[in-house]
């Protein structure tokens, strides 16, 4: 029951910044661009859903670096090596390698050496 009136926490404060952000937008655009502010009602629910996506993305960024997200990765992980094909995996694993810190800082594939031929003077 805590999980759940957890989430439900979450959701509110993620509308919340939503809003927020599209509040705080709409009143800078009514301020600075007025000729801008027919655009930004037309497009309301765009801006919305972007900022409930970026709020959300913030979110997720949290829990990992929390390390709360553990359960969640590990569902969606088996959920996806349940339902891909295995070419899927494969180019997924190395997307995730990529983007580790050590293929970053040393720019090396594996099997393949970082050094480049040395240079006699």
């Amino acid at each position: 029951m805590a999980l759940y009136l957890e989430l439900v926490k979450d959701v509110f404060k993620l509308a919340a910044v939503a809003l927020g952000l599209y509040l705080a937008v709409s009143a800078l655009v009514r301020r600075r661009r007025p000729d801008w502010v027919e655009q930004v009602e037309r497009h309301r629910v765009r801006f919305l859903l972007a900022f409930v996506a970026a709020a959300v993305a913030f979110k997720i960024g949290e829990d990992v670096i929390s390390g709360d997200s553990a359960a969640l990765d590990t569902g969606i992980m088996h959920t996806l090596h349940a339902h891909s094909p295995p070419w899927l995996v494969t180019v997924l694993g190395w997307v995730t390698w990529t983007g580790s810190t050590w293929a970053c800082c040393t720019g090396t594939v594996p099997g393949r050496s970082s050094r480049s031929p040395s240079r006699s003077a």
